[in-house]
C-alpha cells in the first residue's frame, strides 16, 4: 500500500466534507419531521423532543469526531512530511 501526501490531504479534506454533509442532512431531516411532530400534543411530542435532544447530541459528538480525524489527518501529513525532509536530507 502506498500513502502518498496529497491522497492523506484529500482523505481529510473528504472526511470533513462528508462530516459537514451529514450534519447539513440531518438538520434538513429534523426540519422536515419538526413540521409534522409541532402538530402533535401532549406526552407523545415530549417524548420525542426528549430523544431528539439525544440524537442531537449523537449527531454532534459524531460530526465533531469527523471534522477532528480529518485535521489529524492533515497534521499526520505535515509531520510526516517534516520527518521525511530530515531523513533525505541524511543522504
Amino acid at each position: 500500500m502506498e500513502i502518498t501526501y496529497e491522497g492523506v490531504i484529500n482523505a481529510s479534506e473528504s472526511v470533513k466534507k462528508s462530516a459537514t454533509t451529514m450534519a447539513q442532512r440531518l438538520g434538513d431531516l429534523q426540519s422536515q419531521v419538526k413540521n409534522v411532530v409541532d402538530d402533535w400534543d401532549g406526552e407523545a411530542k415530549e417524548a420525542f423532543y426528549a430523544r431528539q435532544r439525544g440524537w442531537d447530541a449523537t449527531a454532534q459528538d459524531l460530526t465533531q469526531t469527523l471534522q477532528k480525524i480529518g485535521d489529524l489527518l492533515r497534521e499526520a501529513t505535515h509531520s510526516y512530511q517534516a520527518v521525511d525532509k530530515k531523513n533525505a536530507g541524511r543522504f
